[in-house]
């Protein structure tokens, strides 16, 4: 998903691009999280991601986009209350932060003067194990949810940055990068 970050090529108005699609997706995800950890798995803390995306986006005089709204009556429908759903948000949102120092330590190589900070603090070796943890103790009725919610929530994030590319692709071709 992340491809287009890791690209030898990469630019400061692409990086901008796709960090200002996630912005909204990553947004709303932890919202629903904030509201559904307290009663489902209190023993977890959210550590958002949002202000170091927030800026990130500063630093390069970028705003957020707006989510399609397909994707926010899909979230609305699918980010049922329960366990799994935690689960399955967590696995994907924790599991993305394993990638991000990876993306980190690539965009500083290729672009030193980028800010990094949604990826660097991303701190994935810490949260992982958590949420291996909870999808381990899960019980048998909660799989479903959790499953359905991982789905979704890749899906969503797949769009975005598909919709993150496409509008880079866009741009260099206009001429706007």
């Amino acid at each position: 998903m992340m491809a287009l970050l890791l690209k030898p090529e990469l630019t400061a108005p692409a990086y901008a691009n796709t960090l200002a699609w996630l912005h909204p997706l990553q947004t709303i995800l932890e919202g629903h999280l904030a509201k559904l950890l307290p009663s489902y798995a209190s023993h977890i803390e959210l550590a958002s991601r949002v202000a170091a995306l927030d800026d990130d986006l500063k630093q390069l005089n970028t705003s957020p986009y707006q989510l399609a709204t397909d994707i926010q009556l899909d979230i609305q429908r699918t980010l049922t209350p329960s366990l799994g759903t935690v689960a399955g948000m967590l696995y994907v949102l924790n599991g993305a932060r394993l990638g991000s120092a990876h993306i980190a330590r690539r965009i500083q190589h290729i672009s030193p003067t980028l800010p990094i900070r949604y990826f660097a603090e991303a701190n994935g070796a810490v949260y992982w194990p958590l949420t291996l943890k909870l999808i381990d103790n899960l019980e048998k009725s909660e799989y479903s949810d959790c499953k359905v919610t991982a789905e979704a929530v890749f899906r969503w994030y797949i769009k975005v940055m598909d919709s993150a590319q496409q509008d880079a692709v866009c741009q260099t071709v206009c001429g706007y990068t």
